[in-house]
């Protein structure tokens, strides 16, 4: 599955043994990765027996969210363009009775609220 791919990209970019250069790109790629995702996470949402696929394209949304330091902000600015409400799908996911889902989604909306915090306070100095 492309979510399996890509969460197994993310994490092997943060190994020590990793590539020159892998840092770079996958910052680069990290805005089209995570709009693929979404479409996957948001679609199997709506499908019933496909838990397994939209918890994983959770978790691969939040590898690289927090691999490339990306808040909700960004968030919603890099799904904009696709007219995917991704931040309202976040919500939807948790009134799922797929704890799988559950248990990915509230990981991911922490992570993605800890980045603005994380970014906010930079900012402030």
């Amino acid at each position: 599955s492309v979510s399996a791919i890509m969460y197994h990209v993310a994490m092997e970019s943060t190994s020590k043994g990793r590539p020159g250069g892998i840092r770079d790109a996958v910052r680069t790629l990290a805005p089209p990765v995570l709009r693929t995702l979404g479409r996957i996470y948001t679609e199997t949402l709506e499908e019933s027996g496909e838990e397994r696929v939209a918890a994983l394209s959770l978790r691969a949304i939040e590898c690289w969210c927090r691999l490339n330091e990306i808040g909700t902000v960004r968030m919603g600015q890099i799904f904009a363009p696709t007219g995917v409400n991704i931040l309202g799908a976040l919500a939807d996911g948790l009134y799922s009775n797929m704890s799988d889902v559950l248990d990915a989604d509230s990981d991911l909306i922490e992570t993605l609220l800890n980045q603005d915090d994380s970014n906010e306070r930079v900012n402030l100095g």
